[in-house]
């Protein structure tokens, strides 16, 4: 057999094993993921303000199928250090806490917000200074419970906010607040 023949079928045989071994990994993270996010996530108390469609912020709870509890405060005024990224003339940070009622670690290292109001564009705000949309959320073990702060600009002051919150990969739960 030549030289040739040798390398192409190494070659050959390294790809194949290269092709299934990714695709053992993307079938293996998708069931994963697929586990973490099937159904629907449920309101656990109250109704929301747009006749039940979103959760209210600072009322209600909406509880995700891998267990976590998400449930953010009201949203509250603040002004954010010279420092901050992506403020505005109107600076609002909302409270959210996390709480693990299933019994799995659940990763809230990717945690995220986004606002949208009719206060035109709805920036995500990143202060350090005051750890408002900071990603610390860590490892949440079961029985655990954390809080993160979330903060959103507007340049005209808004009459409401709808907010979804994405712990992760999970689904979003979505809220909503008229001021």
């Amino acid at each position: 057999m030549s030289t040739t023949k040798i390398v192409l079928l190494v070659l050959a045989g390294v790809m194949a094993l290269v092709f299934a071994g990714c695709t053992a990994l993307v079938v293996g993270v998708g069931k994963a993921v697929d586990d973490e996010v099937s159904g629907q996530p449920k309101k656990v108390p109250g109704k929301g303000a747009d006749d039940g469609k979103s959760a209210a912020l600072g009322r209600d709870t909406v509880r995700l199928n891998n267990g976590l509890e998400v449930a953010p405060g009201i949203p509250e005024k603040y002004s954010p250090d010279e420092s901050a990224a992506s403020t505005g003339a109107f600076n609002y940070k909302v409270r959210v806490t996390f709480a693990n009622n299933g019994d799995k670690d659940v990763d809230l290292n990717l945690a995220t917000i986004k606002a949208t109001t009719d206060g035109g564009a709805t920036k995500e705000i990143v202060d350090s200074v005051n750890n408002v949309g900071m990603l610390n959320g860590g490892t949440l073990a079961p029985g655990q419970t954390t809080k993160m702060t979330f903060g959103f600009s507007t340049e005209t002051k808004p009459t409401y906010v709808n907010v979804d919150v994405t712990p992760g990969l999970f689904k979003a739960a979505h809220f909503t607040y008229k001021f």
